[in-house]
Parts: C-alpha cells; sequence; structure tokens
C-alpha cells in the first residue's frame, strides 16, 4: 500500500507546478517553461488519483480476506450483551456479542423452515437428477432491515464492486465461507424502513457441492460482519429495529429460512456477529426430502 505521506507530497508537488511555477513562467512570457509546468502537474496529479486507486484496491481485497477469520470463542445465552468467560489462565476475557430475540418475546421462533410446496418460489422448472440428496448448488440470501430517519421511500436499487464474506461453522468447528456476488441491494422500502440484502455462494465450491445434503445439519454457527460494507453504504443500525433474515436455497429450491431481531441496537455496525442456526440446519434434511416428495409425482 502507498504510504500516505508519499500520497500527500504527491498532491503538493502538483500544486506547486499548477499555483507557482506555471503562473510564474507565463507571467515571464516564457511558455516553453509554462508547458513543461502544465504537463508536470497533469502527471503529478494522475499519479497521485493512480496512488488512490490503488490503495482502494487493496483495502477492498484485505476486506474480503480478512472478514469473519475464525469461529467465535463463545455464545452468551442470558443476554445479547457480551459476558466474560473464564479463560484457561484464570484471566477472563469477553465472547462475541450473539443476535438474541427481544425479551418479552420468547415464545416467538427465531427461525422457520419452509416446506410446504406452496412456499416454493423458483423461477423456472428444477429439473431434480438421479440423485436428489446431493448438494448441486446452495445460496445464501440475506437481508438486513433497520428503522431510520423518515424519508421518501424508493425502488430497489444496487451497487456494484462491494463485497463481503459470511461463514458457518460446524459444531466440530471446520469453517466454510461464503463470498457475495460482488453486489449489494438497497431499497428504502418505506419512509423509516430500509433494506440491504445480499447473495452468497460458496467461496470454495468444493468444499459444499458434491456433498450429500446431510451436511448441512451439522452447522450451527452464522457468522457475520458488515462492518466495512455498511460504512461505506451508510446504513445505521443504531435506531434500533433491525431485523436479519437468511434464506438457504438447496438446488434451486427455498428450503430455510433463518430470522432474528438484532439486539443490542448498532451491534453490526461495530463488530462481528454471531447467531446459532442449529435448530434451523438440522431439519433442512427433512425439510428439503419433503419438498422433493411434494414434487415428484
Amino acid at each position: 500500500m502507498t504510504p500516505d505521506w508519499l500520497v500527500q507530497l504527491t498532491w503538493f508537488a502538483a500544486g506547486i507546478s499548477a499555483t507557482g511555477a506555471f503562473w510564474y513562467f507565463l507571467g515571464q512570457r516564457n511558455y516553453h517553461g509554462t508547458l513543461w509546468a502544465g504537463y508536470s502537474t497533469a502527471v503529478f496529479a494522475l499519479l497521485a488519483v493512480a496512488f488512490l486507486v490503488r490503495n482502494d484496491l487493496i483495502r477492498r481485497e484485505a476486506t474480503l480476506a480478512g472478514a469473519v477469520e475464525s469461529r467465535p470463542q463463545a455464545e452468551t445465552q442470558t443476554s445479547p450483551q457480551a459476558l466474560p468467560v473464564p479463560h484457561a489462565s484464570g484471566e477472563t476475557q469477553p465472547t462475541e456479542p450473539e443476535i438474541k430475540q427481544p425479551a418479552g418475546e420468547q415464545q416467538r421462533p427465531n427461525q422457520s423452515i419452509i416446506n410446504s410446496p406452496g412456499s416454493i418460489q423458483a423461477g423456472r422448472d428444477v429439473i431434480i437428477s438421479a440423485d436428489p440428496q446431493l448438494i448441486r448448488s446452495i445460496e445464501l440470501r440475506v437481508a438486513v432491515e433497520t428503522i431510520t430517519t423518515p424519508v421518501v421511500a424508493a425502488s430497489e436499487t444496487f451497487d456494484f464492486g462491494l463485497g463481503s464474506v459470511i461463514a458457518l461453522f460446524t459444531k466440530d468447528k471446520q469453517r466454510f465461507r461464503f463470498a457475495s456476488d460482488m453486489r449489494v441491494f438497497d431499497q428504502q422500502v418505506s419512509e423509516t424502513r430500509r433494506r440491504l440484502r445480499f447473495v452468497y455462494t460458496p467461496e470454495d465450491p468444493t468444499q459444499l457441492l458434491g456433498r450429500p445434503i446431510a451436511l448441512l445439519e451439522t452447522f450451527d454457527v452464522l457468522a457475520i460482519n458488515f462492518v466495512d460494507i455498511f460504512q461505506t453504504e451508510k446504513f445505521d443500525t443504531s435506531l434500533g429495529g433491525t431485523d436479519f433474515e437468511c434464506g438457504i436455497v438447496v438446488n434451486g429450491l427455498p428450503i430455510a429460512l433463518v430470522r432474528a431481531d438484532v439486539q443490542p441496537n448498532g451491534l453490526l455496525n461495530k463488530q462481528q456477529a454471531n447467531l446459532n442456526v442449529a435448530d434451523t440446519f438440522s431439519q433442512i434434511p427433512a425439510a428439503y426430502k419433503a419438498v422433493i416428495g411434494a414434487r415428484t409425482p
């Protein structure tokens, strides 16, 4: 990455050439020197812009490579705030915050399984191969919706070139990373509600594709980190009322849906958050089998 001092020095040289040398030579009627001063200004300005573009690309690659690098150490069970957990050395260290349901709504499940044929929204006919119990494709369709200050509602648009990474972890701590398709869908759905959507597929397809669907029931934690991309999109969750949703699509069929309220307010703008999805993923093989059975004559 190009040091900031070098970028600033390049801009300084461009400014000196433009505001000092150029007008000096022009006032002296030294047109040869004036042309060289103008040429130097353009070169230094373009060089500074090239440095900035290079730094931006490096930061973006680092964000994609470094987001969600390790599984959370522990999960809180009674409070959405991070709780200290005893360390092997006798010291305490905070856990990663977990997305929890708000108090007073304990009876409302934060995950649901879709296994009714009427809920399938496939864009075209899905052809089931000889062995439908293998994973041939899998998508995680994530949406985050939050309260905003009053603005005019607008139709959905998308920004291209902004990527992010989330991860699923198995009970034995094996990590499966999912990368977005470099698009961020953005919509002001009402005067006070804004939604961002992402579509994720396996970063390394060989980890999942071709393996039994029963593997999905071993997943128990979904780790997400939207800090950088929310900052870029100016998506503020600190006003509260933030809802997280993740649809699991296997072989072109929507099979499961995870929903959760995000607590505390602003959590997703500050750090990685972890959601316990064991209950939902444990039911995916049975739900998928039911969907296939309903679609097979």
